[in-house]
């Protein structure tokens, strides 16, 4: 049985980028600096509460909610603490993943379905003092719980056996979202100015001389002005955690200003998204994709050129044999025959050599079609960026940047991910 003292808070809202996975991942690590032990349950498939607390390649994670969800509707035992993840601000995380998507077919064909999150969280719960989860909008317009089946513009019809609630505690739901839905694009539309909110690059930020996680750290100084009032300023700060704890040598800051890293890496991220704007695609591929397929070209060419010089040495040595059984060859039986059985291996690995590069050409070929697709998602990025959600931001960052290496006198290197790499570099130095 869970342990009745345990708080679960289920962060909701039926509209998209208004800082649900921010609140789950903020209120989770404020409760646990008051020394609370806190869970944060990750429900949705985007992943962004599992990307914003540092896990961004969710795909490489053993194991993530949806199987353990899995495991637990299958009556299998859990390990203790398994599947659950620790982040070094003292929140615990139980990670999700794209295979969460296909978790609702499952559980079409399940007994008491609608209880399969409260009984896995039943068997975790108990040794934390909060659990938080973070839940996705489709939850509240699914007619699958009516009964339905839907895909894409085909509904089914219903089937009783599938409904979880009724029709009219549907209706009233769709109702408030529609309402909420209409008062946040009013607000949405009167406030697009650009704010920096807390933390914006937390779990992305490491020391660059003993290369240990920046955690973060809220300063409040409280001092009197003239007038006899009292005041507080807060600053806000990231700190090496090994640095400040001794936990391995370290010769970098202790402590370095937030704002002043975040616009550092925010300013060189506008400008990197700048070029994207600024570059027709095909110019971005003809930088790397387009000048390594002609070089892959011309290095077949010259496979193709030695290979025919081969095969004509071949047919000359072949030929000399009826000279060589006449008597009247340079070359000696057993010498020759060593002479073909030479060329013979020469041309097979020219050949084999010859075939891999051809493969890989066409398998180039193949990834310069889908980074047509993901330039696209760049060029998509790169427009809303300045304005969007800081929600929104902290989710692009997430995915476009690997790692961001602080160092005395903040110095700044951001090393992007793979993918972004690939157009850019594999990292920058920000000012």
């Amino acid at each position: 049985m869970p342990d009745p003292k345990t708080k679960t808070i289920a962060i909701c809202n039926q509209k998209g980028g208004v800082t649900k996975t921010t609140t789950a991942v903020n209120l989770g690590v404020g409760l646990a600096r008051q020394g609370k032990k806190v869970l944060i349950v990750d429900t949705d498939p985007q992943a962004d509460a599992t990307t914003c607390l540092g896990w961004p390649e969710t795909d490489k994670l053993p194991i993530t909610l949806a199987g353990l969800l899995e495991k637990s509707m299958n009556d299998e035992q859990l390990a203790p603490g398994e599947g659950i993840l620790h982040h070094a601000e003292g929140v615990d995380l139980v990670p999700s993943g794209m295979e969460l998507s296909g978790m609702e077919l499952s559980l079409v064909t399940t007994m008491s379905r609608e209880f399969a999150l409260r009984d896995y969280l039943s068997q975790v719960k108990g040794g934390y003092d909060y659990v938080l989860i973070d839940t996705i909008l489709r939850i509240l317009k699914n007619e699958l719980y009516l009964g339905y089946y839907v895909a894409k513009e085909v509904r089914s019809e219903r089937i009783p056996e599938l409904q979880i609630i009724d029709d009219a505690m549907f209706a009233r739901a769709q109702a408030i979202v529609e309402s909420r839905n209409t008062q946040w694009t009013a607000k949405q539309e009167r406030s697009t100015a650009f704010r920096l909110s807390d933390y914006l690059l937390s779990g992305k930020l490491v020391c660059a001389d003993c290369g240990g996680r920046l955690s973060t750290n809220t300063n409040t100084d409280r001092y009197t002005k003239r007038d006899g009032s009292e005041s507080t300023k807060k600053t806000r700060r990231y700190i090496c955690y090994h640095n400040t704890r001794s936990l391995r040598e370290c010769h970098g800051q202790t402590s370095y200003i937030a704002e002043k890293i975040e616009l550092a890496v925010m300013e060189t991220l506008l400008e990197f998204f700048s070029q994207v704007q600024a570059s027709p695609q095909e110019q971005l591929l003809e930088s790397k994709y387009k000048r390594q397929q002609r070089a892959g070209r011309e290095a077949l060419r010259k496979h193709g050129k030695a290979l025919e010089k081969l095969q004509h040495d071949l047919e000359r040595l072949k030929g000399e044999v009826v000279n060589v059984l006449a008597g009247t060859s340079k070359f000696s039986e057993e010498l020759l025959s060593g002479l073909i059985a030479e060329k013979e291996t020469q041309i097979q690995q020219e050949t084999a050599q010859a075939q891999a590069l051809e493969a890989e050409l066409n398998d180039r070929q193949a990834a310069m079609k889908s980074m047509n697709g993901q330039l696209a998602q760049f060029e998509g990025w790169a427009q809303e960026f300045a304005l969007c959600s800081m929600e929104r931001k902290q989710t692009i960052i997430f995915h476009l940047i690997d790692r961001i290496e602080v160092d005395r006198g903040y110095e700044i290197t951001i090393h992007f991910s793979t993918v972004f790499e690939q157009f850019f570099g594999q990292e920058a130095v920000a000012a």
